[in-house]
């Protein structure tokens, strides 16, 4: 049932479900972020299922029982990075709305529901991880 709302590969715009064994985050290491462009091919998958909610995606389907609390979760995240801006500006001496123009007109902002699955034995001696070493490149990610 959750393959309904398989969209795609990992990273397409469109969000949605994606397997676990699917996506190995370790592989993306890439100029976006502070790890100097550093490439890794050969990670494992990666020991999770997702689901990344866009809230802005009207063409495709979202489970139902996650619709209506996705936006919610979302809405509210969106006032948490709000704060964080102002915090953040505030510590570096900044106008507290100096982030706001990069979020202008609002914020584009996905929400990855992550969930980790029981392991099988076999699952539990690999090794590979839950989720592997990656840079987060667009902003702040909340946890």
């Amino acid at each position: 049932a959750k393959q309904r709302y398989c969209y795609g590969p990992y990273g397409n715009p469109l969000g949605g479900f994606t397997s676990m064994g699917v996506e190995a985050v370790a592989r993306s290491r890439d100029d976006h972020g502070s790890d100097g462009g550093a490439t890794q091919t050969t990670a494992l998958p990666d020991l999770v299922e997702s689901f990344v909610f866009k809230p802005e995606e009207m063409t495709k389907p979202k489970p139902p029982s996650m619709d209506e609390a996705g936006h919610a979760y979302h809405a509210a995240l969106l006032k948490v990075l709000d704060a964080l801006h102002k915090v953040t500006a505030a510590a570096l001496g900044l106008e507290e709305d100096f982030f706001a123009p990069f979020y202008a007109p609002s914020a584009k902002c996905s929400l990855r529901l992550a969930y980790y699955p029981p392991l099988a034995p076999s699952q539990q001696t690999s090794s590979a991880v839950r989720y592997g070493a990656h840079t987060d490149y667009t902003g702040y990610t909340i946890l």
